[in-house]
């Protein structure tokens, strides 16, 4: 007997000698029940490390043990899908303790148990074997005859092993299985210099002229200054309303150079291996790799997008840097030729307080964070017929963390459950996200029901206000409960095709669908209630911030296209082996799409987190815009809270994930093929 099979065994004596899995270690729960991360811990993370990768050991001897001619879709595809999911069942738990727990070595056991699995998985995708079983299969005439997801299933895991190189030479797949396990490595430590970066401005009382009071109490420190730190709450509201042009210049300097020491030569690397990756594979850049799998299919239909979008917006543009360029001469009473960097943000807050007499400061005090979640919760709850119930005493990571349990109101059913890790602390992941917990799947008994994390960084309440967020969060908070959403109302037979494992630019489409809920008068009146006099949203405000809505669309949209641009011109027609530097790229594109010159000295680059999970698709986020403006359309026209409108949304796009080509669902919800006169539109073109 092998040490793996004892080993095999051992772990088997010890499960079944426990009255539940999660007595031994969190990660390896029972069926449907919730995670225990009180007792996480350094030593079970690497015992369910240890013990998953046994399991899968033993699914990949089963799935190769089968005879050729007893090949099954059942004994040989579902097998790739159990082994996949047998990974994410420790996988998705630690890379978010990785990016949220408070104990430094928790998160550091979490970090490098993600790296061994990834490593695992990447020899997954690279074991000839289990190709030669895939290829075996293909030839019988059960997989001929397959249609629908199953068809797709087999057809995209075949694409798959010979996009990770198994049709090359024994030497050349070795390489591509090291260049694999590189890359890993360094995206976990370019995401987690981000993360674990920190840094204070401290400006004195004159520096401050502008903020409100419960900002500068909450930051002011024993000698009289005030510390303003790099966290979202912190960083904007002193880029926008600080008076001293000069602190927000020092301010933004230190926010665009988070994490260049470390991060600036990681992402080199990372740029060379990714090119020497796709050149192995046949691919002239790594864009090129990425894009096949995506709806746009080529770098060079990405470039037209991108660059007929900026040419029709140019126009807009123009005007509207002609008013911020009006407002800051007569604010400097001085000609005023260009707006740096550090004066956008105080200049757009400027320009809407006085062209559409919109306060952001006003609008925040009608968004508690409170009303905001129940609004959240209860305009989907109605929308998709569904039931939210908070968890008491959960078992989280840290205090401020809320569960809730999820569960259809037609039915009574129990279908998944979601957390909120809502508010900032140290070495917590810096931005938002939603965060795979566990992936949906269907089972010979039952259904895995899926859950999410949900991690913002929201201002926290103290003694004197209570956390209140701008539109623009409770935008975020929209956006990204979208993505929960899709994870949460799949029914995908299987994980690979589980939730938001769609095209990589059409992910973002669900998420963005949200953000339109939280203009409409409807649904805002219902929560948007003034924190003191729990009054709602006057409609003359809610007029304001419509009428301001796409005051800045364009100059919003240049920056979305040259973040887009950025990502696939560093992973296309850069050169990383070369002695142009990551940030002359940087500065070169910023000064051609956007109309705000590049700041010398820093390096947007090295905090730029979409590079790692995103790589060259950035462009996604507008890219699915178009097809979020063409579904809200639908809604627009029959009602915002239609439950017809909304199932049809549901079971068209939602529940089926990745089981069929993100075109085909957007024509079976539309009932046409998609077109951008909503998306334009929106635009204010």
């Amino acid at each position: 007997m092998t040490l793996r099979k004892i080993l095999f065994l051992t772990i088997i004596f010890i499960f079944s000698s426990c009255e539940k899995k999660s007595d031994l270690v969190p990660l390896m729960s029972e069926f449907n029940e919730s995670i225990n991360f009180t007792a996480l811990t350094p030593q079970n993370i690497l015992f369910a490390v240890d013990s998953t990768l046994v399991l899968c050991d033993q699914i990949v001897d089963d799935l190769l043990a089968v005879g050729e001619s007893e090949r099954t879709f059942d004994n040989t595809l579902l097998k790739i899908d159990d082994l996949e999911a047998t990974l994410m069942r420790p996988a998705n738990p630690l890379y978010l303790m990785g990016s949220v727990h408070t104990d430094q070595d928790i998160r550091q056991a979490a970090d490098s148990a993600v790296i061994l699995l990834q490593q695992y998985n990447n020899n997954l995708k690279m074991n000839v074997d289990i190709y030669n079983a895939l290829k075996v299969y293909s030839a019988s005439s059960e997989a001929k005859s397959l249609t629908g997801w199953q068809k797709k299933f087999l057809d995209d895991q075949l694409r798959l092993y010979k996009r990770n190189g198994l049709d090359l030479s024994k030497s050349k797949r070795a390489q591509v299985k090291s260049l694999r396990n590189l890359l890993d490595q360094r995206a976990m430590q370019f995401y987690n210099n981000i993360s674990s970066y920190s840094d204070t401005l401290f400006v004195n009382e004159d520096e401050i002229i502008g903020l409100p009071d419960n900002y500068k109490n909450e930051r002011k420190t024993a000698d009289g200054r005030y510390a303003i730190d790099l966290s979202y709450p912190s960083f904007l509201p002193f880029m926008k309303l600080s008076e001293s042009s000069n602190s927000r210049r020092r301010l933004l300097e230190k926010y665009l150079n988070r994490a260049k020491n470390n991060n600036l030569p990681i992402l080199r690397v990372i740029l060379r291996e990714r090119k020497k990756l796709a050149n192995l594979l046949g691919y002239h850049s790594y864009a090129a790799y990425s894009f096949e799998e995506n709806m746009a299919q080529t770098t060079e239909v990405v470039y037209e997008f991108e660059n007929d979008l900026l040419a029709a917006i140019q126009t807009k543009i123009e005007k509207e840097m002609d008013l911020l360029l009006e407002f800051k001469t007569r604010k400097t009473r001085r000609p005023a030729k260009q707006i740096f960097q550090w004066e956008k943000y105080y200049y757009m807050d400027q320009l809407a307080k006085t062209r559409y007499k919109l306060d952001a400061e006003e609008v925040r005090e009608y968004f508690e964070i409170g009303n905001v979640i129940d609004g959240l919760l209860n305009s989907m709850q109605d929308l998709f017929d569904l039931r939210f119930v908070q968890v008491e005493d959960a078992q989280v990571w840290h205090k401020d963390v809320l569960l809730y349990q999820a569960y259809d109101n037609e039915t009574n059913d129990w279908i998944g459950s979601f957390y909120l890790d809502l508010f900032p602390r140290a070495n917590k992941y810096s931005h938002a996200a939603c965060f795979d917990v566990v992936e949906g799947k269907a089972y010979p008994t039952n259904y895995q029901k899926p859950i999410f994390a949900l991690v913002c960084n929201f201002p926290k309440s103290s003694p004197e206000i209570p956390s209140l967020l701008t539109h623009d969060q409770v935008l975020t908070f929209f956006h990204e409960f979208g993505h929960g959403l899709h994870n949460l109302l799949t029914k995908s037979p299987i994980l690979l095709y589980s939730g938001t494992r769609v095209e990589q630019d059409f992910v973002e489409t669900p998420s963005q669908v949200y953000e339109e809920w939280v203009w409409e008068k409807a649904v805002l009146t219902k929560f948007a209630l003034h924190y003191k006099t729990g009054k709602p949203i006057p409609d003359d405000l809610l007029k304001k911030m419509l009428a301001a809505k796409n005051m800045l669309s364009g100059i919003n949209t240049a920056q979305q296209i040259y973040y887009g641009i950025l990502a696939l011109t560093l992973h296309d027609n850069y050169n990383p082996f070369g002695l142009e530097k990551t940030t002359e790229i940087v500065a070169k594109l910023q000064d051609a799409i956007t109309p705000f010159p590049y700041m010398p000295d820093t390096h947007f680059e090295a905090s730029f987190g979409h590079l790692m999970g995103y790589g060259a698709g950035y462009y996604g986020y507008l890219w699915s815009e178009v097809y979020t403006q063409d579904i809200f359309s639908v809604f627009k026209q029959n009602g915002i809270m239609d439950r017809k409108t909304a199932w049809k949304y549901r079971t068209a796009i939602l529940e089926k994930g990745g089981t069929a080509n993100a075109a085909d669902l957007l024509f079976d919800f539309l009932g046409r093929e998609p077109n951008n006169q909503a998306f334009i539109r929106s635009l204010g073109l």
